[in-house]
């Protein structure tokens, strides 16, 4: 059974220091997505782990910065939703655009493990209603850290998680959060690419259609009747031998991250656009 989304105040989290560094305009034009790279509570109530958490994220920004916590949003795996600095305030999270943007801030590390389906939910709700109260101009995230700074910010896997945060941010409004930790092999997930193209996957194949580098190049232009050997030239030995792997039926193999990032790293921008085609193509659109 899930949970109804809602931001969690400062006043009920115990907020001790400044609410961040002074005004910020709003609708915010950029929202980023970060993580802590602090201990992770667990997803069990009572949930007194979260709050101390978030504790813990504004002592470590106000021992850096003077300004309170730094991050406008976080959210820990159990899915609850923390009002870090106020909307209209300026926090200390994405250099040099703090006045023109906000932060998600997923707490844990996610270089080292995977944001929970809680987490994923209740990201999507808060750009839902972030639009929808005027705190940002868009229900979407315009990337992760890495994306404006030389950083690994916010982790690999929750930067592989940002399509799909931005695709149900799009869907239909977001009522409950769910407590599951993990979305069902099965499930079908469904992405809007930047031209339009709507294509329906198995969460299985998620992180090679999340890779978000990959697909934001692949889908600026992506070209619908492109074959495989028309860029056959421009794969690595091993790129080649992955992609034969999958065959004709791409949802009988599991790649590896290691894999993924082995198939899709270093492509050109044409060939990615290329590749992603031909692989739409096998995976076919519903």
């Amino acid at each position: 059974m899930g949970m109804a989304p809602r931001v969690i105040l400062r006043g009920e989290w115990g907020a001790r220091h400044d609410n961040g560094g002074g005004s910020a305009p709003l609708p915010a034009s950029e929202m980023w997505l970060h993580h802590s790279v602090t201990i992770a509570p667990d997803v069990l109530p009572p949930f007194d782990d979260d709050y101390a958490a978030i504790r813990t994220l504004e002592a470590i920004g106000e021992q850096r910065f003077g300004r309170g916590i730094s991050y406008t949003w976080p959210i820990t795996p159990a899915g609850l939703i923390f009002e870090g600095h106020s909307a209209n305030r300026l926090g200390s999270h994405t250099g040099g655009r703090n006045s023109k943007a906000r932060a998600i801030c997923f707490v844990g590390n996610y270089d080292v493990q995977r944001p929970t389906n809680a987490q994923i939910q209740a990201a999507a709700w808060l750009l839902q209603e972030g639009q929808r109260r005027g705190w940002i101009r868009q229900a979407r995230l315009n990337g992760g850290h890495r994306d404006v700074k030389a950083t690994g910010c916010p982790g690999n896997h929750a930067y592989a998680a940002i399509g799909l945060i931005n695709s149900l941010a799009a869907g239909p409004p977001i009522t409950e959060i769910s407590e599951e930790d993990d979305l069902s092999w099965t499930e079908n997930l469904t992405f809007t690419a930047p031209d339009g193209t709507v294509t329906t996957v198995q969460a299985r194949d998620w992180l090679m259609w999340t890779n978000h580098a990959a697909w934001q190049a692949a889908n600026n232009t992506a070209v619908a009747n492109a074959k495989l050997d028309s860029i056959a030239g421009s794969l690595s030995t091993d790129q080649a031998t992955l992609l034969a792997a999958i065959g004709d039926n791409p949802t009988q193999v599991d790649l590896t991250e290691d894999q993924t990032k082995m198939l899709l790293n270093g492509l050109s921008e044409d060939t990615a656009r290329r590749l992603h085609a031909t692989l739409e193509g096998r995976f076919g659109k519903q």
